[in-house]
């Protein structure tokens, strides 16, 4: 079958509200004031260049992390894709960033795939899709109601980097200057946390999610999680690199596990029963060099798999409170 973000993501899970610390530095800044950007704003992406002549003020959006970027600099989206069942009796957006939705409530659509008359009925000036595998036709039938942002050029589906994705959505609002502040922000705290972890730089870490045949989806260099784990420090084993042939992640059969072996420490996504189970559950697996010494990072809340899978400047101190822990314990 053919793996998207959605199909790995499940139900459950806790929530976390990041204070509002004004116009700062900090990937928790306050909202912006209204007329902050410069335009005309100019976007080059993968169809080609979008000018956005005026600021917006009814934005859609089919990215999930381009929802977080977008209240980072205090536009509350009319319209968000539906990342979560749970998340959308309460607002549409994670946990991590639903305060700054400031009492709205945006229209939620299905991420698989646009709804072009949902689009239409929510009247928005500017659409972006930046995190999202945005088609040219789909690209060319936004285009007819409004400026619409697509992913960079250079950058195969749902693997464009947090950092690149958030100055993208930041240009689109004239607020280039402002995002690329935010990231540096959200940098400085990886960095830290890297700085205070020196172990994590000399060790091999691979994140697993079980499939449905008790074994393992693993993840290219180029997906945000893997990048989220190589930018603490974490390299992944060469055998294992080579097996993505331009897709942003592999499957390794239960047969295969041993391939894990050279995993100092392994991330294990464990939201989804009974994949999780039947995998664990194989002889392979539990021959495994890390699962023998016990150095398995288990994610079970649902939003902490979300938050890996659609990193942001609102999830990045999420993800670092929450899994920065668990793998110097794993290491210890």
């Amino acid at each position: 079958m053919t793996l998207t973000r959605r199909t790995l993501l499940a139900g459950g899970g806790a929530a976390l509200a990041l204070a509002a610390c004004g116009d700062s530095d900090e990937p928790g800044g306050g909202r912006a004031a209204a007329g902050r950007g410069s335009f005309p704003a100019k976007v080059p992406h993968k169809f080609g260049t979008t000018v956005v002549r005026v600021e917006p003020r009814r934005v859609a959006t089919y990215g999930g992390g381009d929802v977080d970027t977008l209240l980072a600099l205090g536009v509350a989206p009319v319209l968000v894709p539906d990342i979560d069942p749970r998340w959308k009796r309460l607002g549409g957006v994670a946990p991590w960033s639903r305060e700054r939705l400031g009492g709205t409530e945006p229209v939620v659509v299905s991420n698989e795939q646009v709804d072009f008359e949902r689009v239409a009925e929510v009247r928005p000036d500017l659409v972006t899709a930046v995190e999202f595998d945005m088609k040219r036709g789909d690209y060319d039938k936004l285009t007819e109601l409004a400026p619409t942002v697509a992913p960079p050029s250079g950058y195969a589906p749902y693997t464009v980097p947090w950092d690149v994705m958030a100055v993208q959505v930041g240009a689109a609002l004239g607020r280039r200057a402002q995002a690329r502040r935010l990231v540096r922000a959200a940098r400085s705290r990886i960095a830290a946390a890297a700085r205070a972890n020196p172990a994590f730089g000399r060790s091999r870490a691979v994140l697993i999610d079980p499939d449905d045949d008790g074994g393992v989806y693993i993840f290219a260099p180029n997906d945000v999680r893997t990048r989220f784990l190589s930018d603490l420090g974490f390299t992944m084993p060469a055998a294992i690199e080579e097996l993505f042939e331009g897709q942003f992640y592999a499957t390794l059969s239960a047969e295969r596990l041993d391939m894990l072996d050279e995993a100092d420490v392994l991330v294990l996504v464990a939201t989804r029963e009974p994949q999780t189970a039947n995998t664990t559950g194989t002889a392979t697996y539990r021959r495994v060099r890390a699962v023998r010494e016990e150095r398995v990072v288990r994610i079970d809340d649902p939003d902490l798999a979300i938050a890996m899978s659609y990193s942001s400047v609102l999830s990045i101190p999420y993800q670092l409170r929450e899994i920065v822990p668990a793998l110097r314990a794993a290491l210890a």
